[in-house]
């Protein structure tokens, strides 16, 4: 009896041995694709976003009038886009080739400008897009146009293991413009999504941290990007081990240079205006659960905090046919807009 107790203590100790040692393994943190695949993700974004505007009229401003000096606003925006990813292909070193496809959107916001509130719902569902609300009657029909044809097309683009996305393609780059409200000349796109949360190279274990960096840009200009990572934990779900990782990134762009903003949202009232980024940071506290047999993550959650200053200018003068140059500048402020981020990825 006392042999029976002394070995079941034993295989008990043996066991728990086993286990110390596997939750302490490191582990190798990879994203894996397989040709064919198609994974689909949900993303919801809610967020609050002070704006504050300035305004500087020209004294020979055309067709006189008053212009305010300033002007707050603030916008409270739900977004929910579902996403289609395939894979192409996937080369040797794992980097694969994929199509990124927007299966369905839909944007609420919600602006308040002074004592007036305006809103506006935009879903695109089935390849069409439609608008309602009183905040999307200045867009053009040829402006929602050319809105929806962007969310009809499939966008491609090279994604590695670790975590770093090259887009393929005008088109692609385009959409990555508009989303970091400049031009991105000159960056290597791949370096920088993976400096923002980007996969360790070397096996890591639980409570190991790493950190991504990237500096780049044109000159006079500056893009950075980085984040401390950390390996929270790594269990069980589901049969599947998913590892946790928490991690507090940044990314900054400065001095980007004017250039002519053709977004879609602005209109064709908006022909010739002048966009100058003077700083753009964004700091992201975010959760991920990596999939280890999947090698993707299932889910995401982050919360942002987005600050931002820009220098619009238009020539109202030549806008409205005029010799005499008569330009409109607007100071656009951002101070502590929040967003809230959710998301989840499964196999289709």
């Amino acid at each position: 009896m006392k042999k029976a107790t002394l070995c079941t203590i034993l295989i008990l100790l043996v066991a728990v041995g086993v286990v110390w040692a596997q939750a302490g393994d490191a582990v190798l943190l990879r994203y894996k694709f397989q040709p064919g695949q198609v994974l689909k993700t949900v993303e919801v974004v809610k967020g609050n976003i002070p704006v504050e505007m300035d305004f500087a009229a020209p004294a020979n401003m055309p067709g006189g009038g008053n212009m305010p000096e300033n002007m707050t606003v603030n916008t409270e925006v739900q977004t929910t886009v579902i996403k289609i990813l395939t894979v192409g292909s996937v080369d040797e070193s794992g980097v694969a080739t994929v199509t990124i496809k927007v299966e369905q959107m839909v944007v609420d916001t919600k602006t308040q400008v002074g004592n007036d509130a305006m809103t506006q719902h935009m879903e695109f569902q089935d390849g069409t897009l439609t608008i309602s609300g009183t905040a999307g009657q200045g867009l053009t029909p040829d402006k929602l146009q050319k809105l929806e044809e962007m969310l009809r097309k499939e966008y491609q683009a090279k994604v590695d293991p670790l975590g770093g996305v090259e887009p393929i393609g005008e088109d692609f780059e385009q959409i990555w413009q508009q989303a970091m409200g400049q031009g991105m000349a000159g960056v290597d796109y791949r370096a920088f999504t993976r400096s923002i949360t980007g996969l360790p190279e070397q096996p890591v274990k639980v409570g190991d941290s790493w950190e991504n960096m990237y500096e780049g840009g044109q000159t006079g200009e500056e893009v950075l990007g980085r984040s401390n990572m950390t390996l929270a934990s790594i269990s069980e779900e589901a049969g599947q081990q998913v590892a946790k990782i928490t991690g507090n990134s940044y990314m900054k762009i400065e001095n980007q240079q004017a250039r002519p903003s053709d977004a879609p949202m602005f209109g064709s009232v908006m022909q010739g205006l002048m966009a100058k980024l003077d700083f753009l940071d964004m700091a992201m506290a975010s959760e991920l659960s990596l999939d280890l047999g999947l090698g993707q993550i299932v889910r995401s959650s982050a919360d942002i905090t987005m600050n931002m200053d820009q220098t619009m200018s238009l020539d109202l003068g030549k806008l409205l046919g005029g010799n005499q140059e008569a330009v409109l500048k607007i100071i656009v402020k951002i101070r502590d807009g929040k967003l809230h981020s959710e998301a989840a990825t499964m196999v289709q």
